[in-house]
């Protein structure tokens, strides 16, 4: 029979030995883990802090470079609005704008239609549509208020939009809707030039609006905007009309700029306008350009 006390004693010695060295092996992994772990958070922190360096450093060069571009269009815009071109562009569409709706014909119309019931239905049939399909939404007004407030607008828009047979974003094609008006002669004289400054700089479209009365007067991409008012209606409280604003009360300025907003013209699309006023030889206000 065997000695249960030395038998024991030894387990109990080779169980002590054990711990030591379990003991030993955790009080060196410990700190091991411990500098892994600092390690780690140390890199992963530097990895973040050289992240955000890049990351600020491209926001950076991005500013300088969006500010440059702004500034570039600021100084195109003032040039084009000081040209002898566009003086005698928004003095010409005045004269034929304010008769549009005298020479205007009613046998270009549907028999038995109207100006208003048919621009009306283009509103309601292809506008609404396209904004509709844009932006999976209806458009935050009505017929009503977006129509233009009188005769001169309808007849406008009839010919260049709502009677327009090129598609909505190749509406700018059409140089002369051929009614024999002095609108359509001078619209024919005046827009190559314009339509020509929209591709070489890469503008959205290009309106003259008058300053005295606040229609718009002219536009390259005939979107619903043209031939409204600013005075009333869903133009009055747009991105466009406080452009103006701002150029008619600061008319010694360069040019005005309005930020990105959703423009409903556009079919909701965000836009941001550059206006520069449109000065005769007595430095009157005739007009307002304005790039969008």
């Amino acid at each position: 029979m065997c000695d249960l006390s030395k038998e024991c004693g030894y387990m109990t010695s080779w169980s002590m030995r054990r711990l030591l060295v379990v003991a030993m092996l955790i009080s060196g992994l410990v700190p091991l883990v411990a500098v892994s772990l600092s390690s780690g958070y140390q890199a992963n922190q530097l990895l973040k802090s050289e992240a955000s360096d890049r990351l600020a450093g491209l926001l950076e060069g991005r500013k300088a470079h969006l500010e440059e571009y702004l500034s570039n269009l600021l100084d195109m815009n003032a040039t084009l609005a000081s040209s002898k071109v566009t003086l005698a562009a928004a003095r010409d569409l005045k004269m034929g704008f304010e008769f549009l709706s005298t020479e205007f014909s009613k046998q270009n119309l549907p028999q038995g239609s109207s100006l208003p019931q048919e621009v009306g239905a283009f509103y309601r049939d292809v506008f609404f549509a396209d904004y509709q399909k844009s932006t999976q939404s209806t458009p935050p007004y009505d017929v009503n208020a977006l129509l233009p407030p009188d005769d001169n607008g309808l007849a406008a828009q009839w010919l260049y939009i709502a009677n327009n047979q090129h598609p909505a974003e190749q509406r700018e094609m059409l140089l002369d809707a051929d009614d024999g008006s002095i609108y359509s002669d001078v619209h024919k004289d005046v827009h190559p030039f314009f339509s020509d400054a929209v591709n070489r700089y890469g503008l959205h479209d290009i309106k003259l609006v008058d300053a005295e009365t606040r229609a718009v007067l002219y536009s390259v991409a005939k979107e619903v905007d043209f031939a409204s008012s600013l005075e009333n209606g869903a133009m009055s409280k747009s991105g466009l009309a406080r452009v103006v604003d701002q150029a008619l009360a600061n008319p010694l300025r360069v040019a005005s700029f309005v930020d990105m907003s959703a423009y409903t013209p556009s079919l909701g699309a965000a836009s941001a306008f550059i206006a520069s006023p449109v000065l005769d030889a007595q430095q009157a206000v005739k007009a307002v350009l304005v790039a969008q």
